[in-house]
Parts: C-alpha cells; structure tokens; sequence
C-alpha cells in the first residue's frame, strides 16, 4: 500500500465512520488489480487473476490495512467496504481467451514466434500452466515413452497436435476425446503428463456418467480440462449433456452448493480413459450427435510386466517438462497451419468406425 493511501485512510478514521467504507474500498481498489465478471471478483495474485469469495476479500483487505489502523476499523465497516469494491470493480462481460499466449511459470509465452513476455496484469489469465519456458530443451525420456506408446509417424503427429490443442487456451472444439485401449497401454500416464503440465489446480476429474449433476459440473466449468483417468465399464444413459458440454455455442445449466442455478458458458475440454468402449443407451439422434463428437486415441502397445515402471508419468515430467512443453506447442503450431485440423492417423479412423459399428 503506497504512504497516500495509508494516509488518506489514516486521516479518516479519526471522522465520520459512515465515510469510512467508501476510503476503505477506495484503497483497496488504487492498491490492487481486479475485475468482475458474471459476479465473480477476480484479484490478480502472482501471475494468474484468482476468483474470490467476499470472505478471501475480507482477508485480502485485512492483509492491505496497516496493523495500526486495523484494530480501529470495525468489522462492519470492513464488510462493507466489500460490497462497494463489489459494485466499482471493472466489469467485463466475459473471460478472454488467448489464442496465441499461454500464462507460464516464468512468463507469458508467445505462440506464433516462442518468444517470452513479462507477467502482467493486463493480460487477464485465469490459469498458468505448470511448466516454465526453456528454449532448447532434450527430451529423450518423453520421446522413447511416446514411440514405444505409439508405432506409427502420423499416430505420433495426432497425438502431439491434441496434447497441444488440449494445453491451449483455444476453446473446446466440438468434441471429446476418448483414451481406449487394454490395461498397460500407458493410457494413464500420457493423461497424468498432461495434467502434470496444465497443473492439477486447472483439472478437475469428473466421471463421464456424472456429467449430468449440476454440483459436478459447476466445478467442471471452472477448470481447464476435466480428465478421467478410468471410466470403468460404464454405461452412459443420458448422451444429451455430452452434446452440451462438447457445443461450443452452447450453455449449460450448474449449480454450486447452497446456491441458485446459473448458466455457464465456459466449459472445459474433456479427457476420458477406458479399456472399454462405453456402452451407450440413447435414441438415434442422441447416438449420431455422440458419434459425431468422439474423438478416440486408440492405445495398441501393451508394456509388459518386466517393462512397467511405477510413476513414470511423474518421473518423466519431472525430467522433461519444459521440453514437453515444446514438443506439445510444435504440434499445437501444426495443428493451426493444417487449418485446426488434426493429421489423419489409420489407427483413430479405424477406432472410431469399430466403436460406431456396435450401434
């Protein structure tokens, strides 16, 4: 807090306490970075906006207000200083999306020339991934793991574009994707890397057959990605909030506990693991629409006992993940000069017709 605010607030507490809210909340708002979006504040703390309860504001201010002007300032007066950096916060209508930028560890990271910015509170990110930038960076670990996981050159090329797709801050295309193969097929684990990379506070890991409550999906909608790492033998009766959630244009119904239902329109991109092919219970349309949107990776390579190692995933991320990082962006920047369309791979067209040719 800069000496003229403490000032100003100082000279007010000795005057008219129905004042002192307005000098309260004046100060917090010179002395920090916000904006509101669908009644969310947002406080920009260490490189990412962060959205707030009023209680975690109470704190913010509290933290704000010298120690010997805290004690004078009663709790009301605090509260409602709240509620007026409420109403004279920025507004915005709704969270931007970065196309060509993504928050990183140690800067912001341009897309189009790989170069690195400064953090700034201009840019209004919500997230930060959990990789830092480093410009030439070897990656033998992850490059044998995704070789021996897939054979074929143009299967490595789609996986590297959806891993790049799947870290950007590109909206969700029309779609979902689906991990499918036997167990020890590293399915798990390349969907651990991408989590370890976006950062587990940007996932959520909601079950395909709990799309459809409303308290699951209000926390789904807040994250980056929702990956789910074994579906089980599932069978998915209701295809009709896939079909939302996978429809860009479209919104959906949430709920948070103890509170009312609000439409969302940001949702995340969807990641399900399976050594099955769901079973599905639906009508024509609601099939079609399904197997219109499911975008499989088929896992073929089974790693034999002797051959499995315990936290790979980890171990490997932890070797590599700057270059990860790149190798995810160098496929993400193919994917954007091919018209944001992934490399054609036998594998997944041959997935996707035996899938479609059980219903």
């Amino acid at each position: 807090m800069n000496g003229k605010s403490i000032s100003n607030l100082s000279n007010m507490l000795d005057k008219r306490s129905d004042t002192l809210p307005h000098t309260i909340a004046e100060t917090v708002l010179d002395n920090t970075n916000l904006f509101l979006c669908k009644n969310n504040l947002y406080l920009y703390k260490d490189k990412v906006y962060v959205k707030q309860t009023k209680e975690s504001m109470l704190c913010e201010l509290q933290s704000l207000l010298p120690n010997e002007l805290l004690g004078k300032c009663s709790l009301k007066s605090q509260k409602e200083a709240i509620q007026l950096v409420y109403a004279r916060s920025r507004v915005i209508e709704k969270l931007p999306r970065y196309e060509n930028l993504l928050n990183l560890q140690n800067g912001i990271y341009c897309i189009d020339d790989g170069s690195l910015r400064d953090h700034s509170p201009r840019y209004l990110f919500t997230y930060c991934l959990n990789v830092s930038y480093t410009k030439n960076y070897d990656i033998p670990l992850f490059r044998d793991f995704i070789t021996q996981t897939f054979k074929k050159t143009a299967m490595q090329q789609h996986v590297q574009e959806v891993c790049g797709y799947l870290i950007s801050d590109m909206p969700p295309l029309k779609e979902f994707l689906l991990f499918y193969g036997q167990s020890n097929t590293a399915k798990s684990a390349l969907a651990a890397i991408i989590r370890y990379v976006v950062g587990d506070e940007n996932v959520n890991s909601v079950n395909i057959q709990n799309l459809s409550h409303e308290y699951y999906l209000a926390n789904m909608c807040e994250k980056r990605l929702n990956i789910c790492s074994d579906i089980g033998s599932t069978v998915i009766n209701d295809l009709s909030v896939i079909k939302q959630l996978t429809s860009p244009d479209n919104t959906i119904q949430v709920r948070h506990i103890r509170s009312e239902t609000q439409l969302a329109s940001e949702k995340p991109k969807l990641i399900f693991a399976s050594n099955h092919y769901p079973a599905l219970v639906s009508d024509v349309e609601d099939l079609d629409a399904f197997f219109n949107r499911v975008h499989i990776i088929p896992f073929k390579h089974i790693v034999p006992k002797e051959a499995q190692v315990e936290g790979l995933a980890k171990k490997i991320f932890d070797a590599e993940s700057s270059g990860i990082f790149n190798w995810m962006m160098e496929g993400y920047r193919r994917f954007l000069s091919n018209g944001k369309k992934f490399t054609p791979a036998k594998a997944v067209n041959k997935a996707q017709e035996k899938y479609r040719s059980l219903y």
